[in-house]
């Protein structure tokens, strides 16, 4: 007990200064207490992408997949962001491996 320290005595002390020791001090306690941490500079290049891939699509909105490939680039005819923006341009720029 806080108020009486010195009641705890012999048996009792070696008890609370093992659970101390089990809880906070132990390697498994350090290790329960500070996990470790799972570093993208530490993984595989497959493992990099597949994990900035989940990240950024975390962010997206679902994308339609449709029957055409490529770059798919819109134009305005607004500087910056205007809400008054009218799409003038819509192209698809088709790559090497793309199929037409």
């Amino acid at each position: 007990p806080e108020e009486d320290e010195d009641a705890v005595v012999d048996g009792d002390a070696e008890a609370v200064a093992r659970y101390l020791y089990d809880a906070f001090y132990s390697p498994a306690a350090q290790a329960r207490n500070n996990p470790p941490r799972i570093e993208l500079t530490r993984l595989t290049n497959t493992q990099y992408r597949n994990s900035v891939a989940d990240l950024v699509g975390a962010f997206r909105s679902n994308a339609k997949i449709g029957p055409q490939r490529g770059l798919k680039g819109r134009y305005f005819n607004s500087e910056k962001m205007s809400k008054e923006k009218k799409s003038i341009l819509e192209r698809l720029l088709a790559g090497k491996n793309t199929k037409d």
